[in-house]
Formats: C-alpha cells, sequence, structure tokens
C-alpha cells in the first residue's frame, strides 16, 4: 500500500436517510471538483475518500501533497458555501443534463481515478444528499470534533506551528515515474519555504525529487522546524530540540 502523511478534514454524517454509498461517495467526488472554485488551489491539490457503515458515512477531503500545506482547512470556516458551489456544479451539470441516463458523469460525481472504476455514484442521490445536508444545517451548526482541525477564529489565537513532516532516510518511496528509490539526503528547498529536496537513489544513480512529488512505501516520517532548520525530530516531539518552537 502506497500512503504519505498530510493535512485534512473529515465530514462524519450521521442520521441522514439519503447517505448511500452511491451519495457519499458522489458527493465527495463533488466537494473535490468544486473547492479549486471556493478557494486559492488547483484541483490536483485536493483528493476526496469515502466510505459508509451501518453507523453513518464519512468523507475525507484531503491535501494531495506529502505534509500536507493545510489546503482544506478553508472548509471549516465555509463548509456551508462549499456545498452550495457543488450541488449547483451537480445540478447544472451541462453533459449530465444532456444525457440524464448516465445520471452522473467526471465533470460532477464520478471520480477520474483507475482505481475507482468500480465505483458507482448516483447524481440524483447526491442532489437529495446535500438537500438533506442543507436542511439540517439551516437548525444546527456541525459540530466539530476534538481532534479535529482547528476553526480559523481558532489558528488565529493559538501560536503558530512551526513544525513540518519529511521523509526519513533510508525511506522506500515512488517517485511518480513509474520507479521506486530509496532516500538518502534532503534539504529544504530554497524555491519554496515549506518544501523539502529529496535525494533519491534509483536504479542506482541519485536523483532529486521535491517531496511533494513522493508517494512514501515503506520507511517512517519525521519532523523538521522551520523556525530554525532542525531536522530528523521524532514525529511524536512537540517542541523543537533546539529552538523549542511548536512544532
Amino acid at each position: 500500500m502506497r500512503h504519505f502523511v498530510t493535512d485534512g478534514i473529515a465530514l462524519s454524517l450521521k442520521g441522514m436517510t439519503h447517505s448511500s454509498y452511491a451519495a457519499v461517495v458522489g458527493l465527495a467526488t463533488a466537494l473535490e471538483n468544486a473547492f479549486p472554485m471556493a478557494y486559492t488551489c488547483a484541483k490536483e491539490d485536493i483528493v476526496s475518500y469515502a466510505w459508509t457503515n451501518n453507523d453513518g458515512a464519512r468523507i475525507y477531503l484531503y491535501d494531495n501533497s506529502s505534509g500536507g500545506l493545510a489546503l482544506t482547512w478553508a472548509a471549516l470556516d465555509s463548509f456551508e458555501e462549499l456545498l452550495v458551489l457543488a450541488y449547483e456544479t451537480v445540478a447544472n451539470c451541462e453533459y449530465c443534463l444532456e444525457h440524464p441516463e448516465e445520471n452522473g458523469c467526471i465533470h460532477c460525481v464520478v471520480a477520474n481515478r483507475w482505481y475507482t472504476n468500480s465505483v458507482k455514484s448516483d447524481r440524483l442521490a447526491v442532489l437529495e444528499l446535500v438537500k438533506e445536508m442543507r436542511t439540517v444545517l439551516d437548525s444546527e451548526q456541525p459540530k466539530v470534533s476534538a481532534n479535529a482541525l482547528p476553526t480559523k477564529t481558532q489558528r488565529e489565537g493559538v501560536e503558530g506551528h512551526f513544525g513540518r513532516t519529511m521523509i526519513s532516510n533510508g525511506s522506500l518511496v515512488f517517485t511518480g515515474k513509474h520507479q521506486e528509490g530509496f532516500v538518502v539526503a534532503s534539504q529544504p528547498f530554497n524555491g519554496a519555504e515549506e518544501e523539502r529536496l529529496y535525494e533519491i537513489i534509483v536504479n542506482g544513480k541519485t536523483e532529486r525529487y521535491l517531496g511533494r512529488y513522493l508517494t512514501l512505501l515503506q520507511g517512517d516520517v519525521e519532523k523538521w522546524c522551520l523556525s530554525c532548520g532542525q531536522d530528523g525530530i521524532e514525529r511524536t516531539v512537540e517542541r523543537c530540540p533546539t529552538c523549542e518552537a511548536l512544532l
């Protein structure tokens, strides 16, 4: 399994009568498609994932980059606006209006990724689910769990965090070019304050990649401090051992 550590938010849907699997996965894609229209980012910067069970459903929106860029935090501040935008995009999808028998396409509720080929989204079910969610939001505010990301107001009142994740030396990574290699070194990248440049041994040769293009296959992640530059910090450590900045 390929995985990486990133930032994201989780939307928990409980007690919804229209939360079928086809509706939930379709809504996840609709939110993913609508996000770049509401916030400054590229479509490739955001990824979604969803599942359902007997206890309810959950939708994940997360940053499609190693370490995360906190892009999805914005959804906590104006989720209702994002939901409305997603609804309008799905309801007014030109292709689906011209081909109603399709009941969903890659422009609205169908994820255009190879590993979602077997997932069947339902456009009409998505619209019904969003209507129900908007009715609930009109009567009560969504609950933010204690381990969720802070809202904008909360973030402004908290001391800044200077910790970012980095892939540990010796880890096996996928480079995105049908190649795998081992990390031998990394350093902050001058062109981006929160990015690192990694040296990877691929087929006996040393190549360099930005962290955003790497996927961790086997190994670990650590923290590095933006305040003083200290890296290789155990990821459970909350303050930098060099400058004591909050990580």
